[in-house]
């Protein structure tokens, strides 16, 4: 009896140690690439730690900083460099509008688009987090979602 009890704690073990593994493979970080990064995305957080402070502020929900009709607007980078942002489901202007243009990718960690150039913190199969820094405001992190 002693043998099987054994026999199963090891198989639980090892089951459980593999399945540890895949998860952390697919949640890591990824190597800043054209196609790691290619995907659509929606912006699903920002903060901002102003200068001299370690809290951040959360302004993602805060209508006059971060609008409804932008919470839903799509970025889409494609394995060629461009980059198109979509004014999607609540349109900020009617007809809604977008813009296109191109990205760069600097490894290790900085990705630039729409003129401004990003650090990538965190990229992720379902994931980006970028951030900057402005000398007016402080440290500005944005969390991009991979949408399917």
């Amino acid at each position: 009896m002693r043998k099987s009890s054994l026999l199963i704690l090891i198989f639980f073990v090892l089951i459980f140690a593999a399945c540890k593994k895949d998860e952390v493979i697919s949640g890591g970080n990824l190597e800043l690439t054209n196609n790691n990064i290619a995907g659509k995305y929606k912006t699903t957080a920002a903060t901002l730690t102003p200068t001299g402070s370690v809290f951040a502020i959360d302004f993602f929900n805060i209508d006059a900083y971060y609008p409804p009709c932008q919470r839903d607007n799509i970025h889409t980078f494609a394995t060629i460099g461009t980059y198109n942002y979509a004014d999607s489901g609540v349109y900020c202007t009617t007809p809604p509008t977008g813009r296109t243009g191109l990205y760069t990718l600097t490894p290790p960690n900085q990705l630039s688009f729409d003129g401004r150039s990003y650090q990538v913190e965190s990229l992720t199969t379902s994931n980006i987090i970028i951030g900057f820094d402005s000398a007016a405001v402080g440290r500005v992190k944005l969390t991009l979602t991979k949408q399917p």
